[in-house]
């Protein structure tokens, strides 16, 4: 099975998956296609898959590309003619061209800001190109680095060098766990301010849970999970208004969440060394909060946590996505539950666990084709386990994926189309 990394893998699932349009604003450059022409200056221009109405202050040729900037108008988007492109796709010229209107150097980086924008049909203007073009330096390649911030745009997330640092920290390849024991270990090298000190005990309990052989206890396993995902704080900001309730007298507060104590700890002006471990273990917990979200009554949750047993320390990524029950709790009943866990044996394993009225199919995702010999003997213990829950076990899958279906496919970008079952061959257990 080719190495995928699980915050990689959620990244571009998030963004690639879902498709929600831009949203223009005066002064914006973008290339796009009239697809009709009407009467009083006015016509259907299309860009990427979005279409609208526009006024133009010029009158315009049928299916033909342009450049257009947005201008400031109450009602239909006001839109100004720059330069026709002739039919054709985003060129040199008019990201050179935007440039020069913008007034800015066409360097490197400002051209291929500018052309992978108008390329993917989205609106840019002055002061984004020069955000992304600081941002850019501490993004681990361009190629990278433009994807954030196109999404960032795209899903009108706040235009942030935090979230874009955090939205970086996804495409990495080292496991959270790994950043938890370098920030622990450097914390370790100095005197600490309280905040330092409490961060530090915090830390090292999250990485001793094999000492409590809670793994090995079914009954334990879900208290020990909400534990941890309490721990680092990934509903930190919704509980704000509880740790402030929670003040102390000189104005601080204490809280045994990681990602507040990170934030005060990092605003303590800690050594360099430690300013550096702890600013990438908070964009990764902030980057998994980023990639949940709620729409309506359907939400998603993703949370990442590092566990540790049989002397073995791995991350467990789950993401959750369901609906809410009008009285605003989990509905239980109708779910899907994604896991990726990285084994010391079967290596890369991923679960997908469908629920529907409250029954159940699982699906196992790993290259080792004598798993289903293994877990024959658990599954009877499994189904027991789940019927005292009240849930019902109808099935479990076990599937070997091909390792070009863990590639994105250049014209879908679904990487996580590894689970649909029709794009595997398996074995199938009926209980």
């Amino acid at each position: 099975m080719e190495r995928i990394t699980q915050t990689s893998a959620l990244f571009k699932q998030y963004f690639f998956n879902q498709s929600e349009a831009a949203v223009f604003r005066p002064g914006q450059i973008f290339q796009g296609k009239v697809t009709k022409l009407f009467p009083n200056q006015t016509a259907e221009v299309q860009v990427g898959s979005l279409k609208f109405i526009a006024l133009l202050e010029a009158p315009l040729s049928n299916q033909e590309r342009y450049l257009f900037q947005v201008q400031p108008g109450e009602g239909k988007i006001h839109l100004k003619v720059l330069t026709s492109n002739g039919g054709g796709t985003a060129s040199i010229n008019h990201a050179e061209q935007a440039l020069a209107l913008f007034k800015l150097p066409a360097v490197k980086e400002n051209i291929e800001i500018i052309r992978s924008f108008l390329q993917n049909g989205l609106p840019i203007s002055k002061e984004t190109i020069q955000l992304a073009s600081e941002w850019l330096k501490t993004a681990p390649s361009l190629k990278e680095g433009l994807e954030v911030i196109q999404q960032m745009f795209v899903k009108n997330l706040p235009f942030s060098k935090e979230i874009f640092n955090a939205l970086s920290s996804m495409q990495k390849n080292e496991p959270l766990h790994s950043l938890v024991s370098n920030l622990l270990s450097s914390l370790k090298e100095t005197e600490l301010t309280e905040t330092g000190t409490v961060l530090k005990n915090i830390l090292s309990n999250l990485t001793v849970a094999e000492k409590e052989n809670v793994w090995g206890q079914a009954q334990l396993i879900a208290v020990q999970l909400k534990k941890l995902i309490s721990h680092f704080g990934f509903d930190y900001e919704h509980n704000i208004p509880q740790f402030i309730n929670n003040t102390t007298k000189d104005g601080t507060f204490h809280t045994e969440m990681v990602k507040p104590l990170l934030i005060q700890f990092l605003n303590e002006h800690p050594p360099k060394f430690q300013k550096e471990a702890a600013e990438q273990l908070l964009n990764r917990v902030t980057g998994l909060q980023v990639l949940s979200r709620e729409t309506g009554p359907m939400m998603q949750f993703v949370v990442q946590i590092p566990i540790s047993f049989w002397n073995k320390t791995t991350d467990l990524t789950m993401q959750w996505s369901g609906r809410r029950k009008p009285n605003g709790k989990i509905d239980p009943d109708f779910c899907r539950i994604l896991f990726y866990l990285d084994l010391e044996y079967i290596k890369d394993t991923m679960i997908d666990m469908q629920v529907q009225n409250r029954i159940m199919r699982i699906t196992v995702i790993n290259e080792n084709q004598d798993l289903k010999k293994f877990a024959l003997k658990f599954l009877d213990e499994l189904k027991e386990k789940l019927s005292a829950l009240n849930f019902h076990l109808s099935a479990v899958h076990f599937e070997t994926p091909h390792e070009q279906m863990l590639k994105p496919s250049p014209a879908s970008k679904k990487l996580w189309s590894v689970y649909d079952p029709n794009k595997y061959h398996g074995v199938d257990l009926k209980i």
